[in-house]
């Protein structure tokens, strides 16, 4: 249980990091970044319609479809395949529009969606392969791993904070796309690692209790990380324009900040691992 604890309170650093997407990440991208992935891409004229809604039938569809065949024939391999190509036909989908739609600020946290959907077949046989080979990592390590990518994943945008600072033009959009990508690596690490051992670790008349707590902890993360945020919010008065080179000292000092707790935290977890392994008595 006490090893339990312990990843829960990893769970609450991680994601008073992660939270940091719904702020002062909109924020900055709103006020200092590009917002188009590809600029030359995107459809200016009209109201473009989204193609990945054409995922509100594909899905529910090809789950049908698949479950029919299966039925039919169980050893058949076509429900597997039809599954498999409808969910890349959607993930296609949603990639097309991505890059020829305009993007907002808020828009853009759709990359957080996008890179979970890519990562986690990759992470699952990830994790296979080190099993296989008798390689993988402890829970409190993987879980380690996620808390210190979650502190690398602000290097990008302290960055770009920096360059605008230095330059005054907006930065590039494809520094989030980079922190996104290693933000939700890390996430890949932790959440479901942490999910599990909930159930694995906790005393069979508490499993629901912790696991509760463990969405209160990511719950109370989420207060955190506005007390946080207000450390680089900005107010603009009436008449006036946005001060480029003071915004970005103060979204850079932030992102530095958020650097360092996840580091921080990320060694303390790798000192602790060995331990909480013992103390896990043989779960995995």
């Amino acid at each position: 249980m006490i090893a339990l604890m312990v990843l829960i309170a990893m769970a609450l650093v991680y994601f008073t990091l992660y939270e940091q997407t719904y702020g002062s990440w909109v924020t900055f991208t709103d006020r200092l970044m590009t917002k188009d992935i590809v600029p030359s891409l995107v459809i200016r004229d009209g109201t473009p319609l989204p193609w990945s809604i054409a995922s509100l039938l594909l899905a529910p569809l090809g789950f049908v479809a698949a479950a029919s065949l299966s039925d039919r024939n169980p050893t058949s391999a076509a429900p597997r395949l039809l599954f498999v190509a409808a969910s890349v036909l959607m993930l296609l989908l949603l990639v097309r529009d991505c890059l020829v739609l305009p993007q907002t600020a808020g828009s853009l946290t759709y990359l957080g969606a996008l890179f979970l959907v890519l990562l986690a077949p990759l992470f699952a046989a990830l994790w296979a392969w080190l099993e296989r080979r008798g390689l993988e990592t402890s829970k409190p390590a993987k879980s380690a791993v996620g808390l210190l990518l979650a502190g690398v994943s602000f290097v990008p945008l302290a960055l770009a904070a920096q360059q605008v600072g230095a330059s005054g033009q907006m930065a590039s959009v494809w520094w989030l796309v980079l922190a996104y990508l290693v933000l939700e690596a890390g996430e890949m690490c932790l959440s479901p690692v942490g999910l599990s051992a909930v159930t694995q670790l906790a005393v069979p008349r508490v499993v629901s209790l912790m696991m509760g707590t463990w969405f209160l902890a990511t719950a109370f993360s989420e207060a955190l990380a506005a007390l946080f945020g207000k450390l680089a919010a900005i107010d603009v008065p009436d008449g006036e324009t946005l001060n480029i080179a003071d915004a970005a000292g103060k979204y850079a000092h932030l992102f530095w900040l958020m650097l360092w707790i996840g580091v921080g935290c990320a060694v303390l977890a790798f000192v602790a691992a060995p331990l909480l392994r013992r103390m896990m008595h043989g779960v995995r």
